[in-house]
């Protein structure tokens, strides 16, 4: 029996439509990030992208539009990353699930909602700021697919100089 440790909700069709923007920018250093309102964790493809790592033995419920299965997990770990917003750096740190071909990376919103930080989505931006009206993280949806998924593109090196808000999740 596994336990199963969270739910994710992107569909087939919209892995297919992140998988080419993906691509692009590991070649620069950065991770495109799914930022999904129905999931309730963050997953990414490769150890790689994880500052610290540990085995476990769980499931994941995936789906979307009605249909659901589960994924095997035999990873976890901490995805440390970066965003610049209008000029500031801030740092984000979160506990991960590792699926390699998963076919996307997600950030789960909740991630910032549970820390009182807000979500808004305006036309196809979305901007997540923290508790003092501070921009955190933008993200911008796909407009060549039905799916409308925001997606981030984050920095995983470390800047010379953070300065703005960080946030960290309790691991």
């Amino acid at each position: 029996a596994y336990h199963v440790s969270g739910t994710v909700s992107v569909t087939r069709s919209d892995v297919q439509a992140l998988k080419g923007v993906c691509m692009r920018a590991e070649r620069d250093n950065k991770l495109v990030l799914a930022l999904d309102g129905a999931s309730n964790i963050g997953i990414v493809q490769d150890a790689s992208y994880c500052v610290k790592t540990w085995p476990v033995d769980t499931r994941i419920k995936v789906g979307g539009e009605g249909q659901q299965h589960y994924v095997a997990c035999k990873l976890m770990g901490i995805l440390e990353f970066y965003t610049r917003v209008q000029g500031k750096w801030a740092a984000h740190r979160l506990t991960v699930r590792v699926v390699p071909g998963f076919g996307c990376n997600i950030l789960p919103e909740c991630f910032y909602l549970r820390k009182g930080c807000s979500v808004n989505k305006t036309g196809t931006t979305a901007t997540v700021r923290t508790p003092d009206n501070k921009p955190l993280l933008t993200a911008h949806a796909l407009q060549n697919d039905k799916s409308w998924l925001f997606y981030a593109e984050v920095h995983l090196q470390k800047p010379a100089a953070t300065t703005a808000a960080q946030l960290r999740e309790d691991y």
